[in-house]
């Protein structure tokens, strides 16, 4: 009986699992891409897809639009979903010309496809299919291709190179400016949200930890960056009605080659600074004022996390971390 229940449970348990594989299937696909093709004159098209998950992530929605080419000022949508019932992909496609395509998705080696099923055109039934090959993180290749003998042999008429789109540029965090000094992509690598994990020390002893969000945007049409820092986090169960929020206003000054910072904070109604901030050898973004009494260095900078610290000069020069925080993006 039990070896009845342990068969019984390993399937449903692989067909839960099979199912969302199916259901990831055009994943890949989610973000915003450069396309662009050959076309017949020899020129290059070009457009821009952008594809998103909607209806609490459970289908796919893409925005199509040719920007330069023939077909220009050309736009398209579809929506895509699986059907675990039917174990299936469908996606229905209309355009700003009058075209619609009703799609069932399947899989060929690797390949993700789309294809019609067969529509009367004269004398032939002519299938159509997308085909998505070559797929990598950041690339992939579109085939548009018809079949008017049953799909034993197909026509390429368009193929399309997608390119994901790199992009200063986020909605919640503001635009890098193209005009501004190079050294702002400095900082520009903490633009976004981060959730915080605070460690201060007394000597070599942990005393106490909390948590807090940190939240760095671009500000100033591009040129400079704030960031917003709200103690504890919000996500903080033991979280006090009296939270400390401050901001910093960074902007680099290409004239003396260094950063210029200020801080103000709801504690005390302050504001500090003008600090200075560099870069150093190994990357690290190192803040420190005129007494050079302390500094605080951003390191360990990826594109998910970031550590910082604070070190006080001590009697005898030495330098001595007081406060530590470990950041993970959000």
């Amino acid at each position: 009986m039990k070896q009845i229940i342990y068969i019984l449970v390993g399937s449903l348990f692989s067909f839960y699992l099979n199912a969302q594989d199916e259901k990831a299937y055009f994943d890949f696909w989610v973000g915003e891409w450069e396309v662009t093709w050959n076309e017949a004159d020899g020129k290059k098209g070009k457009g821009l897809n952008t594809i998103s998950k909607t209806l609490d992530e459970n289908v796919i929605n893409e925005n199509f639009r040719i920007l330069e080419g023939q077909s220009k000022g050309f736009k398209g949508t579809s929506i895509s979903v699986y059907q675990p019932r039917q174990k299936r992909w469908k996606q229905a496609w209309a355009d700003n010309q009058g075209g619609y395509f009703d799609f069932v998705g399947e899989t060929d080696n690797g390949k993700r496809i789309f294809k019609t099923q067969p529509i009367k055109n004269g004398d032939n039934e002519v299938i159509s299919r997308m085909v998505f090959k070559d797929i990598k993180k950041d690339s992939f290749v579109w085939d548009w291709e018809s079949s008017v003998d049953g799909g034993k042999t197909w026509k390429l008429n368009w193929q399309i190179n997608y390119k994901r789109k790199k992009s200063n540029t986020n909605s919640n965090y503001g635009t890098l400016n193209e005009k501004a000094p190079k050294e702002t992509k400095q900082y520009g690598k903490l633009v976004g949200e981060w959730e915080c994990l605070i460690s201060s020390y007394s000597g070599d002893s942990l005393v106490s930890q909390t948590t807090a969000n940190w939240v760095f945007k671009y500000v100033l049409d591009g040129y400079a960056i704030q960031d917003f820092w709200r103690n504890p986090s919000v996500a903080n169960p033991n979280a006090t009605k009296k939270q400390l929020f401050g901001t910093n206003l960074r902007i680099y000054n290409p004239q003396k080659q260094q950063w210029q910072c200020a801080w103000l904070e709801n504690g005390n109604n302050t504001m500090s600074g003008v600090w200075h901030s560099k870069a150093n050898d190994k990357g690290d973004l190192e803040l420190y004022d005129d007494t050079n009494n302390w500094v605080i260095t951003f390191y360990n900078i990826t594109e998910n996390s970031f550590d910082w610290k604070w070190d006080f000069k001590q009697p005898d020069g030495s330098m001595k971390t007081t406060t530590t925080i470990k950041a993970k993006k959000i």
